[in-house]
């Protein structure tokens, strides 16, 4: 079976084309409110995002020519759908 994230990255990122240097925004919203360290999550899903951009095209590297920052922040509680909103900003 195929993992269901890797099939929506893919759905996502092929075809996508960034101008760059990008700016990457990283929202993390927790299925509750126990306390947590949102950069060990986050840098996590930053590593996988960066180098899916880079697998599939939308960017030649991921070095700092062509990613100018990322930014952490922590978002609101969300019970049904935990998850980390990404998003892209082109230069």
């Amino acid at each position: 079976m195929k993992n269901q994230y890797c099939e929506q990255m893919k759905e996502q990122l092929t075809n996508l084309k960034l101008k760059t240097p990008v700016q990457l925004k990283f929202t993390l919203h927790r299925r509750d409110k126990r306390e947590g360290d949102r950069a060990n999550v986050l840098a996590v899903v930053e590593k996988f995002f960066c180098d899916s951009l880079v697998h599939f095209g939308c960017l030649p590297d991921d070095s700092d020519t062509y990613i100018a920052s990322s930014h952490y922040y922590t978002g609101e509680i969300s019970k049904e759908n935990p998850r980390v909103d990404i998003i892209i900003e082109e230069n």
